[in-house]
């Protein structure tokens, strides 16, 4: 796996990313909601996980609403902006992520958050696999919770083409993580070979 320090270029250069996205994935049945942010280069010829955090335990909307701000303001603190938003969708990820557009808009964050672009899970697994091996893709030091995702996930034996998502690993990071890449998959997948 590709694990960095810091988002340097190779003349250790503070990367200026032309996208700046990030993933929910929220915590309906454990109680665990996440927020990844990735920083996608100019050509989109890199992308870089930056920034993540763990929300456990129970929440109520407003709370969570409140640590995705700081989140973002973190975010935005270090790398001068957030372009996108992409949220897990389903009953419980529409209300969620209406109420997070009005709290964003009450409080002048300027940020629309959008419905995911989930795919099949192959072509997410796919996307990865593709930008780790062409040394594409990486993931700052700091990310434990990610690495620790990318180096437990497994097949699910029951289910072609999926990952166990079982509970005995963290399948939510890595939902979060592609949340924020993948819907600029097709823009990623033209540099192969580049």
């Amino acid at each position: 796996m590709f694990v960095k320090e810091k988002a340097v270029d190779e003349n250790g250069k503070k990367i200026n990313f032309l996208i700046v996205s990030i993933g929910i994935d929220y915590g309906a049945t454990e109680g665990k909601t996440i927020f990844k942010a990735t920083g996608i280069t100019h050509l989109f010829k890199e992308v870089w996980s930056i920034k993540e955090e763990k929300l456990e335990g129970l929440h109520s909307p407003e709370q969570m609403y409140e640590k995705f701000a700081e989140f973002y303001n973190r975010v935005v603190e270090e790398y001068g902006k957030v372009t996108h938003c992409f949220a897990d969708y389903g009953a419980l990820g529409q209300v969620l992520t209406f109420g997070l557009n009005k709290y964003l808009q009450k409080n002048r964050i300027p940020l629309q958050v959008q419905d995911c672009i989930k795919g099949q899970i192959i072509d997410r697994i796919y996307m990865s696999q593709v930008l780790f091996a062409q040394n594409r893709k990486f993931i700052l030091k700091e990310n434990k919770q990610l690495i620790e995702a990318y180096e437990q996930a497994v097949w699910d034996d029951k289910n072609e083409d999926t990952r166990l998502d079982d509970g005995t690993t963290d399948i939510d990071s890595l939902d979060a993580d592609e949340y924020s890449t993948f819907p600029f998959y097709d823009k990623l997948m033209l540099n192969i070979g580049r």
